[in-house]
């Protein structure tokens, strides 16, 4: 397993488990080692071109954030994201959210260590999105496929957005079917991913939908958004990231 931590046998038999129960992993379960390696796989790409290439595709939200809004990171994992949004732009609000208390304890620390007075981070998920409803910018960077509720989260983000806020989605370049991804030069290791963790994740709640990796085609987003009352009102694929689409949501 090159692009990963060692894989434990605690972690290969709740695999095999899962199999049998139907019930897989939550990203937690797998430690602290799992919760290092998910925040260096996106790390560079996040201090590198969400500022400057993602956001700067917006219209009016460089302008926006460096005014003043209240940004969500949610799933924001160890904080890199919304750390970099909090020294770019300071009069801006900073919140990220995870269900991970191992990823939101480091999370806090790496905030404690920047000083920064507009960045805070809480546990919780988009279940717990109900006490903020003027965001005006909502991030959620690999997230959506290794949730258990897609649907609900959807709903969810759709009611904490202002009216004029944005949400920036950003998930595999997957098309589907095997058939359909076998172009993807890295098809192989999503796949693996997926069975020991997205696809595990997505699926460590009864009823869970088991999106996976390689599930959130921009068919099956569209419908999401859509019976949210939610529009996806342009999508990005950058040169600078080969591996995710983007999807620029709005009411």
């Amino acid at each position: 397993w090159v692009f990963g931590p060692p894989i434990s046998h605690r972690e290969i038999d709740r695999t095999v488990e899962a199999f049998s129960t139907g019930i897989g992993m939550t990203w937690d379960e797998h430690g602290a080692d799992t919760c290092h390696f998910q925040a260096a796989m996106g790390a560079a790409g996040q201090r590198a071109f969400l500022v400057p290439v993602m956001l700067g595709s917006i219209d009016e939200m460089t302008d926006r954030l460096t005014a003043g809004i209240t940004v969500v990171d949610i799933g924001c994992g160890v904080g890199v994201a919304a750390t970099v949004l909090a020294e770019t732009y300071p009069n801006s609000t900073i919140i990220g959210i995870d269900p991970s208390s191992l990823a939101i304890t480091e999370a806090n620390k790496r905030a404690q260590q920047a000083g920064l007075s507009n960045l805070e981070f809480r546990e919780g998920m988009f279940d717990d999105l109900d006490g903020l409803d003027d965001v005006g910018l909502l991030l959620t960077l690999d997230v959506i496929h290794d949730l258990a509720r897609p649907g609900a989260a959807v709903r969810s983000a759709a009611s904490c957005l202002a009216d004029d806020g944005v949400w920036i989605v950003a998930d595999i370049r997957t098309k589907g079917g095997l058939e359909d991804n076998r172009r993807m030069p890295m098809l192989p290791l999503f796949y693996g991913m997926s069975i020991l963790y997205c696809m595990s994740s997505a699926m460590s709640e009864p009823g869970g939908a088991g999106l996976g990796t390689l599930g959130l085609t921009k068919e099956v987003f569209g419908e999401l958004t859509a019976a949210a009352g939610l529009r996806v009102v342009e999508t990005y694929e950058h040169e600078v990231d080969m591996t995710n689409r983007y999807y620029e949501v709005r009411k």
